[in-house]
């Protein structure tokens, strides 16, 4: 992949990577993102290289503690061997909430020098990035991953894992991350050897407020509070200064210190805490205009005044770095001028309403159209008719040849070990989550791994499975194993073979 890209709308390239990209970001907010991009591409006439495509389960039916800690975000991946392409968009709940406020503070990585929101950074653990450092590594993929908004992030975030993890950085380059709408994320743009800026792509429309919103308010949150960075020197200052202060003592000291790093909500009834309320209600509504408008109006009375001023911290502007800008040509372009302050005039409710609007994903790509995507779309050559599902990330369980070998019982817990087998093979590295069900009882396993070649290691506590006596509770139990793209795979096991070992 080319790392000069051009944004003048001249690199072809570049283009069919844009408009690639915003197909499948809009195909992962519906119901059945496949049917979505073929009735669109033969109503539409779109001229594509996706390749082949495929879209990871969701799991809307379980319980929502489980879903959030393995299957948080949705992804739709396209593949394009002809091309040698890979391209995935991601989708995730827009929270701000989760977005903000995610621990105590934002956690070093050093793999990549800078700090990131933790939550994103650990949701993106369940990605199966493998794969892609397989095509990356091994067989001169490019890969090219994409979001919308605070799912733009999620995207970015595993983009960083996988520049992280390639063998050299000339192999990093061929990865490429595109945000449309997306908000700031890390502490500082990527100082590392293999993750350079020009492959990390902003997309910003000028006049989308939202996102000059949700900057400003990470900014409140994380940046504003200048001790997060502090060194030994800049303790030792911090006590000097305040040496005189009858709050500050020797037994306390170290407590303020870490009340000052520590992450913490804007103050009740400031702006910025009916900012943060303004930007929750509307995220998940950003393309309903009626909802919109009357988030706004809800605002504008919040706040009761004729204007709106927020100003950025030394420390954002100086830690900040250039975004692309789509301007009012429908261009983009690499803005150098830093944003200082957002300065709103609320007597134009109109104004104010468009600027959020200019959020919405239907406004990035008809901003894009004329300059990007014309060549794309009602073309009258010969268009692909059918794009089919990829099946690469699939596996099943041979059931006739799995099974419960052995059970260890010890006073606190039962060992198990399974033999199971999966087709293909290599994709069991697939398998992000298992459960065990004991009749109506469902319990997670937190440790279930591959001993060695086909054989598996699962910890159950002993109450669950045997009761005071020392008798079996279950004669069965059920396996429930979980991937990306699979709906559950299931199989019971017959416990009762064991009972002499209990």
């Amino acid at each position: 992949m080319d790392s000069n890209l051009k944004f003048d709308g001249t690199d072809e390239q570049f283009n069919e990577i844009l408009f690639n990209s915003s197909l499948l970001i809009s195909a992962i907010y519906k119901d059945d993102p496949l049917r979505y991009l073929n009735e669109k591409v033969i109503s539409e006439k779109i001229k594509h290289n996706l390749g082949k495509v495929c879209v990871s389960q969701s799991f809307e039916q379980e319980d929502p503690q489980f879903k959030r800690n393995f299957f948080d975000f949705r992804f739709i991946v396209s593949k394009n061997d002809d091309f040698k392409r890979l391209i995935v968009a991601f989708k995730a709940d827009e929270n701000i909430n989760d977005f903000l406020y995610d621990g105590q503070h934002m956690p070093h990585f050093d793999q990549i020098n800078s700090r990131f929101r933790s939550s994103l950074y650990e949701r993106t653990k369940s990605f199966p990035e493998s794969y892609f450092l397989h095509k990356l590594n091994y067989q001169d993929y490019q890969v090219i991953l994409t979001g919308y908004s605070l799912s733009g992030a999620i995207a970015a975030m595993a983009t960083i894992n996988i520049q992280g993890f390639t063998i050299l950085p000339s192999i990093s380059k061929k990865t490429l991350f595109i945000g449309f709408g997306c908000p700031y994320i890390a502490e500082m743009y990527f100082e590392s050897e293999t993750v350079k800026e020009n492959q990390f792509l902003f997309i910003k429309n000028r006049n989308d407020l939202l996102v000059d919103l949700l900057d400003y308010l990470i900014d409140v949150v994380y940046f504003q509070q200048e001790m997060l960075k502090m060194n030994r020197q800049d303790i030792l200052d911090f006590i000097l200064q305040n040496m005189n202060d009858s709050n500050i003592t020797f037994d306390n000291i170290f407590d303020v210190i870490f009340d000052r790093l520590s992450v913490r909500k804007p103050r009740n009834g400031t702006d910025e805490v009916f900012l943060f309320q303004f930007l929750e209600s509307i995220l998940k509504e950003i393309n309903i205009d009626q909802k919109i408008k009357h988030a706004c109006k809800k605002l504008t009375n919040c706040l009761n005044k004729d204007k709106f001023e927020l100003i950025f911290s030394e420390l954002y502007i100086k830690e900040k770095k250039n975004i692309i800008i789509l301007d009012e040509t429908h261009k983009l372009k690499v803005s150098d001028a830093i944003l200082k302050k957002i300065e709103i005039d609320l007597r134009c409710f109109e104004s104010f309403f468009q600027k959020i609007r200019q959020h919405s994903m239907e406004n990035y790509f008809s901003n894009l159209q004329n300059n990007y995507f014309k060549s794309f779309i009602n073309q009258t050559g010969s268009i692909v008719t059918e794009i089919s599902h990829l099946k690469d990330f699939e596996i099943s369980l041979v059931k006739s040849e799995s099974s419960l070998i052995d059970i260890i019982v010890d006073p606190e817990k039962v060992q198990m070990y399974f033999i199971l087998i999966f087709e293909p093979d290599n994709n069991s590295g697939f398998i992000i989550a298992a459960r065990c069900s004991f009749g109506d009882n469902l319990f997670d396993l937190d440790y279930f791994r591959k001993v060695y070649e086909n054989k598996y290691e699962v910890f159950i506590d002993r109450d669950l499975l045997i009761d005071k006596k020392g008798k079996l509770l279950y004669n069965s139990l059920k396996l429930i194993l979980y991937s990306h793209f699979n709906k559950p795979i299931e199989m019971e096991f017959n416990l009762t073979l064991f009972a002499n070992k209990i």
